[in-house]
């Protein structure tokens, strides 16, 4: 992607030389179903948007409801330490609640997660990845990197992350603030045990 006939320094990276380079996972989440040539992929998942998709590993039964074991056990099997993952059960704690208005008005005493109702625990001070029905955005995607890349290495450093999150950050929404940095944190530790 050229701007005033330069390139940026994420797409001189990329070589894409003014053509839009989709990341794998924007190519991932962009993609429509592929009809998979096997059985026993249940047809209830094509029909999936993007963010369902997105948090369908945490799903570990494939009941359409993600249990509290169901993130410990997810975290666990990504490596993270036990105290990080019985931390991680905060997230059912905040995010049961808004995806359980789409079957009732009372909580959920044993905090479920709702995958079709995924979407209606979007928060405040996100990337704007996801729009609030669900679906990603792969240009918004994209220009994270062109404008937070400042190594022009194609990723982002924790310093990139830091401005990122600080950029986003609405105002008087703490919450939004507050899972805006435990996503980051959680995803650039989960990227550092890759490397």
């Amino acid at each position: 992607m050229s701007v005033s006939g330069t390139e940026t320094s994420h797409t001189a990276t990329n070589g894409s030389n003014g053509h839009f380079n989709q990341s794998t996972y924007a190519k991932v989440c962009a993609s429509p179903p592929v009809k998979p040539s096997y059985k026993g992929l249940n047809p209830k998942h094509e029909k999936l948007s993007p963010l369902q998709k997105h948090v369908q590993f945490w799903d570990r039964d494939n009941d359409g409801i993600i249990h509290p074991w169901d993130v410990y056990n997810g975290f666990r099997q990504l490596g993270f330490g036990l105290f990080f993952s019985i931390g991680s059960l905060l997230i059912p704690v905040f995010f049961s609640y808004p995806t359980r208005l789409g079957h009732s008005w009372l909580p959920d005493p044993m905090f479920r997660i709702y995958v079709n109702d995924i979407h209606k625990a979007k928060h405040g001070s996100d990337t704007g990845i996801f729009d609030f029905d669900g679906n990603f955005n792969p240009e918004r995607f994209e220009q994270l990197f062109d404008r937070f890349d400042t190594s022009g290495g194609g990723g982002l450093t924790a310093d990139d992350l830091l401005r990122l999150w600080a950029k986003d950050r609405c105002a008087a929404d703490p919450a939004g603030w507050s899972f805006a940095f435990m996503e980051w944190w959680t995803t650039m530790d989960l990227c550092g045990r890759m490397i």
